[in-house]
């Protein structure tokens, strides 16, 4: 079967895991928006994996909400939580790790970092975090 990326991208090579099973690989990982589903406990591990799986030169990129006592967490906050009452979203009791909870795993003789906040003129607390190994 041909994809986007098998067609126009033969050099990519897109894997898609559950995130509590990564699959063994090197080169650049992305977490887009899920973060906050995974039980603090799981966290930890998964970010740990995803370190582990970044190539020399490659890039870790993790959009995600952080907490903090910003409005706009507060507001994205309110909108995960009527989004599980509504049922579109299963999960109800999430964890929101910190900027320094993620980034911590990503230390600074090993990775540069560029954080910065992705919410533009949204009321959301989107940001995105981009780790690349030296």
């Amino acid at each position: 079967m041909k994809t986007l990326a098998s067609e126009h991208y033969p050099a990519v090579d897109l894997r898609i895991g559950d995130g509590l099973h990564l699959p063994e690989f090197s080169g650049n990982v992305v977490l887009l928006d899920v973060l906050q589903y995974f039980h603090e406990e799981e966290q930890s591990p998964l970010l740990h994996a995803m370190v582990a799986r970044v190539a020399p030169g490659g890039w870790c990129l993790i959009r995600t909400t952080p907490r903090d006592n910003s409005w706009r967490f507060h507001v994205t906050r309110a909108a995960e939580w009527f989004t599980g009452r509504v049922a579109w979203m299963q999960r109800r009791n999430l964890a929101f790790p910190s900027l320094e909870q993620i980034a911590d795993h990503f230390p600074e003789s090993s990775f540069t970092r560029e954080i910065g906040p992705l919410w533009g003129r949204t009321p959301f607390n989107s940001w995105l975090l981009a780790f690349q190994r030296r």
